[in-house]
């Protein structure tokens, strides 16, 4: 698994639930910029999604032919209103109604009943997450109360697997990971230790909404006369220089920002760059490198002198330079966009969704690269965004689990994709068919990373939120303080690469 085609690749991150492992740059680069062969290219994306969905059917039906399971009830647990239908019937909601399909599709061709366990929403407690301590509590007496958990990879997954609650999921019969259902080499991007605990891609409601991108206001554009930011995406131009360039023509303090957005986005940049918080040493094993490239510390200041310039830009994070008390005090960003007081948004996909319900025309863009050197795009999803399936350590039917999951997962291509492409483009009866372009690059390149899902680093400032703060120029303490969160970052993962070792 860990034997790399060439010197950039031997040291990319590939970690179970986590791993930040990138596009290929095109040429060797410094090792703070890893890289890692995803589906896109430097232009705009030949991916289609088919309107005919035979081909899943087909191949539902071919995992289901030898596998009846006598009307087993396939139990389900997770977050209220994440992965399963929050209503068992049609109720002309979208999201429910997709999912909803799913389950039917999948009790009728296994001949099973799906019972979903809805737990309080509020799993997002660390070692409190509420999922979690269930499947430990059922896991530590033995039982097989669950087949397959839905939880937030940052939480939820973290403690089930610091505890031994999970079961490894590369030689489950059924599962086929090389599908284009699932996260792009989901192993490469996201095995350690030889041993792979969580199963995203098409399968996961957050698949859709979590990823980094950047919004545009359309009517911005056509007032400032500012180059079409699509064609520059598909041109393969769309750089962080190029989109300052075309942006400079809205005047400072003209009370039209360039650009708006918030400390977490800083990742998007930063990944979306090339960069990433970890790698791999020799042996494969994921560490945090001692030190910062000037290369990779160059980009952060040069993005951060535009993000952190209240001139231009409207940061969430540096109220008091806009004279309100908190962040909180500030205009809603969605109010502030409608508004068409801001050129360029970097937000999460989940808002471009809610965004079409707004009297404003805009447009979807993948992150920019670092610059021209740079071959493909690259879209992060925030570790908090991050949500997939588990395999608890004990089950009834391993191979039960294997099939259905595998079937969920083609069947979401099916029910959920178009649901989710159709909610981000149609607004009103119009259809975005250029963003459509760019949801495929960014929904083709998305990667993970080990050291933002963890969290690593010291207590009150780790790795992920020191690199999110610079790029966002709410502090610049990065020289000193990234030496002493790196070496605590490492020890927490020497922590996890045990855990992972001592599994059967």
């Amino acid at each position: 698994m860990y034997i790399m085609k060439n010197k950039v690749a031997a040291i990319i991150l590939v970690s179970f639930m986590l791993s930040a492992s990138l596009l290929s740059c095109g040429e060797t680069k410094n090792p703070d910029v890893q890289t890692s062969p995803l589906e896109s290219t430097s232009g705009g994306s030949d991916i289609e999604t088919p309107n005919d969905f035979t081909y899943i059917d087909e191949y539902v039906a071919s995992l289901a032919a030898d596998n009846d399971f006598g009307g087993a009830t396939f139990t389900v647990i997770g977050r209220s209103k994440a992965g399963f239908p929050e209503f068992e019937e049609m109720i002309g909601n979208p999201e429910n109604d997709a999912l909803f399909s799913r389950q039917q599709a999948l009790e009728a061709a296994f001949n099973i009943k799906i019972s979903n366990e809805n737990v309080d929403s509020g799993d997002y407690d660390g070692p409190g997450a509420p999922t979690a301590q269930k499947v430990i509590t059922s896991v530590n007496a033995g039982l097989t109360s669950y087949d397959l958990v839905d939880g937030n990879l940052m939480t939820c997954g973290q403690v089930m697997l610091n505890q031994k609650a999970l079961k490894p999921v590369n030689n489950i019969e059924g599962l086929d990971l090389e599908r284009g259902w699932w996260l792009n080499d989901i192993e490469e991007q996201l095995g350690i230790g030889g041993k792979l605990f969580f199963l995203t891609g098409k399968i996961a409601k957050s698949y859709y909404e979590a990823p980094a991108a950047i919004l545009f206001s359309k009517k911005i554009v056509e007032d400032y006369n500012i180059d079409d930011p699509y064609e520059l995406v598909k041109n393969g131009e769309w750089t962080f220089d190029k989109m300052a360039e075309i942006a400079s023509k809205i005047p400072a303090g003209s009370g039209v920002y360039r650009y708006m957005g918030e400390a977490t986005d800083g990742l998007g940049y930063y990944i979306g760059g090339g960069y990433t918080l970890s790698s791999r040493n020799e042996s494969g094993d994921p560490i945090v490198p001692e030190s910062l490239s000037a290369e990779a510390v160059g980009y952060i200041e040069k993005v951060s002198s535009v993000l952190g310039d209240t001139s231009i830009s409207f940061n969430y994070d540096l109220h008091e330079r806009y004279s309100y008390a908190s962040s909180e005090d500030m205009p809603k960003k969605s109010e502030m966009f409608a508004g068409n007081n801001a050129l360029f948004w970097s937000t999460g996909m989940g808002d471009a969704s809610y965004m079409r319900e707004y009297d404003v025309e805009f447009g979807i863009l993948p992150m920019p690269k670092r610059d021209s050197a740079q071959e493909n795009y690259i879209s992060y999803e925030g570790a908090w965004g991050v949500s997939g399936f588990f395999v608890p350590y004990h089950v009834k039917d391993e191979a039960m689990v294997g099939y259905v999951a595998e079937a969920m997962a083609a069947l979401s291509e099916k029910y959920l994709e178009s649901t989710y492409y159709d909610k981000a483009l149609i607004k009103g009866s119009v259809y975005d068919g250029e963003s459509k372009e760019m949801l495929d690059i960014i929904y083709h390149t998305k990667v993970l990373d080990l050291v933002d899902t963890y969290r690593f680093g010291s207590s009150d400032e780790p790795i992920a939120k020191l690199i999110e703060n610079n790029i966002m120029g709410v502090s610049h303490n990065l020289a000193s303080a990234y030496g002493g969160n790196a070496r605590i970052a490492n020890r927490g993962i020497s922590s996890l690469i045990k855990i992972i070792g001592s599994y059967d």
